[in-house]
């Protein structure tokens, strides 16, 4: 196994691709990106859970945001699928596959309100960006230049998004005022 494999599960099913890439490298990638796939798949589903479930005074706008990003991860999971087959793999994607090798805590089901939500979110799209982040370094150690760049891709994505949830969160301490004084508005 080479030095920059992250994953060391039973080699995946391989099928026969001209793709350059040495088989050993190739076969990491795959169980590294049936990893992700799995992950981005149970994240997916638990966004999708808080878009159908959020209740709350900001209803609206934290079901449009949750099913906005289930959609991105939606396209991700096609994205990575594809990633594994390209490199002689076989994509695991099915709930079941993703249920059993996923690394995503579960969301508590009790969960209604948004900002339990966001909070509960934000917690594993960090999760799931920290794990992008060391599959890229593997994929760079292993020079497969490719699967790092499509992970990267992701890894911005994830973090563009982690960004906006953790924006619900940072509000405004009482009492602080802008530009020095009660009622005045920010200085430019």
């Amino acid at each position: 196994m080479p030095a920059g494999s992250v994953n060391q599960q039973p080699e995946e099913r391989r099928f026969k691709t001209r793709n350059s890439l040495p088989d050993d490298v190739r076969s990491s990638a795959c169980q590294n990106l049936n990893q992700i796939l799995a992950d981005t798949i149970d994240l997916r589903t638990q966004v999708t859970a808080a878009h159908w479930n959020v209740k709350g005074i900001n209803f609206y706008q934290f079901h449009e945001l949750f099913e906005e990003l289930a959609e991105v991860l939606t396209e991700y999971e096609d994205r990575v699928a594809e990633r594994v087959t390209a490199l002689g793999g076989y994509a695991r994607g099915t709930v079941r596959q993703a249920a059993t090798r996923s690394h995503i805590p579960e969301l508590p089901s009790a969960t209604t309100q948004g900002r339990a939500f966001v909070q509960q979110l934000a917690a594993r799209l960090a999760n799931f960006d920290t794990s992008l982040y060391h599959h890229i370094r593997a994929a760079e150690a292993d020079d497969d230049l490719d699967t790092a760049d499509l992970l990267n891709e992701i890894s911005r994505e994830v973090s563009h998004y982690l960004w906006l949830l953790e924006a619900h969160l940072q509000d405004q301490p009482q009492g602080q005022v802008w530009g020095g004084g009660q009622g005045q508005s920010p200085q430019h």
